[in-house]
């Protein structure tokens, strides 16, 4: 765990419960412990340790690695940790460098979680086939909230177009 620079690691401590009783939560699972390594670049074996937490039974309910460098091989290997684990609710791979592969495990996991119920995939570089790999999720389960994947607004067509081809087009 040393190798994680910059860790976050937040559970709320409830003065009421005695340390034994505290501990005893935390092995159940029963606390919100969120991991949150945001804009800290991560190497492929930092990604493997990480994921290796979820794998042995870690009680992490949130896992936020935004803008930490993570490739198609990192996002398979987080897709493994998703279906390892009975806690993840909120994951947030935003601004990472997943492209359609990495996308398409994801979603394939996600899509087996039972507990997964908050994904930000933003940023990332998915493709049309990691869009309709997580459109079937969506699809699959419609309270899944899903963030980041919406296709390019009319308004940011129009400026990337130009407005005389808008226009042609509009008659």
């Amino acid at each position: 765990m040393e190798n994680f620079r910059g860790m976050v690691a937040r559970v709320k401590y409830d003065s009421e419960l005695s340390v034994a009783g505290f501990c005893e939560r935390v092995s159940k699972g029963d606390l919100d412990m969120s991991i949150i390594l945001d804009h800290v670049l991560l190497s492929h074996e930092e990604v493997l340790d990480l994921c290796n937490l979820f794998i042995q039974g870690a009680p992490i309910h949130s896992l936020s690695v935004a803008e930490c460098g993570i490739d198609d091989a990192g996002a398979v290997l987080i897709a493994n940790a998703i279906r390892s684990s009975a806690f993840l609710r909120r994951l947030d791979l935003s601004g990472n460098q997943i492209s359609s592969v990495g996308a398409v495990a994801l979603a394939d996991a996600i899509l087996d979680s039972v507990s997964v119920s908050s994904v930000r995939i933003g940023s990332n570089k998915i493709g049309a086939r990691g869009r309709d790999a997580f459109a079937k999720v969506e699809h699959a389960s419609p309270e899944l909230e899903l963030l980041g994947l919406h296709p390019v607004s009319w308004v940011e067509s129009v400026s990337r177009t130009g407005s005389a081809e808008i226009e042609s087009k509009l008659g």
